[in-house]
Formats: structure tokens, C-alpha cells, sequence
């Protein structure tokens, strides 16, 4: 008799944080990589902030208003921002100067502090019925 048994994986998030690692260790000398990196990071967060308050806000607005709908598409953009989150605080790690790593860890709090906003509002565990 023969049992099947699961394999586990690690996520290809997680399997991807070496290489990315490295990738970074090896661009520190790049000053001009860095400034990007961080003014995109700071941009993406600001979308994923965005996209939690128009989730939040629509919650009180009518089925079949404009704001409802651009909702749905906030979900889809707070469902990503966990390896968004990831990606920023290891860019901070190894980040070579104050202000990129200021930058980078600055978007990864924006990015927790917007998922966590929408988390605590589809996990409550005590919702008043």
C-alpha cells in the first residue's frame, strides 16, 4: 500500500530572496540604481495606500458607483503588496546610503500599513451582528 504524500515547497518568493540578495549586494556601487529604486518604491507604495483607502472608502458608497468599481481593482493591488513589502525592506537592507535605505524602508512601512488596514477590516474576529 502506498500513501501519497504532499511535498512542500518554499513559496517562489521566499526561494527568490537569495538571488535577489546577491543581485543587490552587487549594485551598491550604482549610485543612479539606487535613486530609482527608491523613487519607484516610494510611488508604488503611495498606489497600494491608494488603493486601501478607496477600498476602505467605498465600503460606505452606493453598489453601482464609480468608486465601488475602482475598488475591486484596489483589492487586487492590496493582494500584492506582501511581496512588495518584501521586496522594499531587502532593497533597505542593503541599500548603500541613508537616503535610499530612509526610502526604501519608508515604502516598506506603507505597504504593511495599508495591507494591515484591509486585513484587520476582511479578518475581524469580533464583528457585531
Amino acid at each position: 500500500m502506498s500513501v501519497n504524500r504532499m511535498v512542500t515547497r518554499p513559496p517562489a518568493v521566499v526561494a527568490s530572496v537569495p538571488a535577489t540578495s546577491a543581485a543587490l549586494f552587487f549594485l551598491r556601487s550604482h549610485r543612479s540604481f539606487w535613486r530609482a529604486l527608491s523613487v519607484a518604491a516610494l510611488a508604488i507604495a503611495a498606489t497600494g495606500l491608494a488603493a486601501a483607502i478607496s477600498y476602505l472608502v467605498a465600503r460606505t458608497a452606493p453598489a453601482g458607483s464609480v468608486l465601488h468599481t475602482w475598488s475591486m481593482y484596489g483589492v487586487l493591488r492590496i493582494l500584492v503588496t506582501p511581496p512588495f513589502a518584501l521586496g522594499f525592506f531587502l532593497s533597505g537592507l542593503f541599500a548603500p546610503n541613508r537616503s535610499s535605505r530612509i526610502a526604501l524602508f519608508v515604502a516598506t512601512a506603507i505597504e504593511v500599513v495599508a495591507f494591515a488596514s484591509i486585513a484587520l477590516v476582511w479578518f475581524q474576529p469580533f464583528r457585531p451582528h
